[in-house]
């Protein structure tokens, strides 16, 4: 899957070209895109909206629109989100364009088939369960220590688990991880002080 460094930065890249812009049209050349509602909903109620805000949480980009529901994007293994002008010839791996006020363009291109859209009132089905993310303030290494008091998992187990951080995937543990020195299959509750202290400063980085 894009992990959380990837979504962040298609999160912050996207933001000043979008919010603003409203939503005027909808094209879907691969409806198992769209998780909730039906595709007709989902298409017929996101014409008209304002983009308001794009936040992260975890893996998940979340779309604020005027109405006060949240489009939501889960990019999954192969998906991207890329800004085009109007107009602008879809390649073969395109699964659904936006098409915003201004003559640009969001092309949610995705090779595999793997990404997910919601449009919903209430992201708590989705991303309610998530753990905390590694880049809030209040994520200390107290908190990860904490956390891995008498786990009995391996640690990059651990650390991939959405409900303990939100965000970090295989090729983020396993990055971290080398570079603290500490072993994947290491139990997690073995992890000594050093160690904990280690780990959180370069899942940070």
């Amino acid at each position: 899957d894009a992990e959380l460094p990837e979504v962040e930065t298609i999160k912050n890249e996207l933001s000043p070209y979008i919010i603003g812009h409203c939503i005027t049209g909808v094209t879907l050349f691969w409806e198992g895109l769209v998780r909730q509602p039906s595709v007709e909903e989902f298409c017929s109620h996101l014409i008209g909206q304002g983009i308001t805000g794009v936040a992260r949480r975890g893996k998940y980009l979340l779309f604020s629109l005027t109405g006060g529901k949240k489009l939501v994007i889960h990019l999954k293994m192969t998906g991207s989100l890329l800004l085009k002008t109007a107009l602008s010839e879809p390649d073969e791996f395109v699964r659904a364009i936006l098409h915003l006020d201004g003559e640009i363009e969001l092309h949610f291109r995705d090779p595999r088939k793997l990404g997910v859209m919601w449009l919903v009132e209430d992201t708590d089905a989705i991303v309610g369960k998530l753990g905390p993310e590694p880049l809030e303030a209040n994520f200390t290494h107290q908190v990860l220590a904490q956390r891995l008091v008498n786990r009995k998992a391996p640690i990059k187990a651990i650390l991939c688990d959405q409900t303990f951080i939100a965000g970090i995937g295989n090729m983020y543990a396993d990055e971290a991880l080398f570079a603290a020195g500490i072993h994947p299959l290491r139990l997690g509750g073995s992890l000594s002080q050093d160690e904990v202290e280690r780990q959180y400063k370069l899942i940070l980085i």
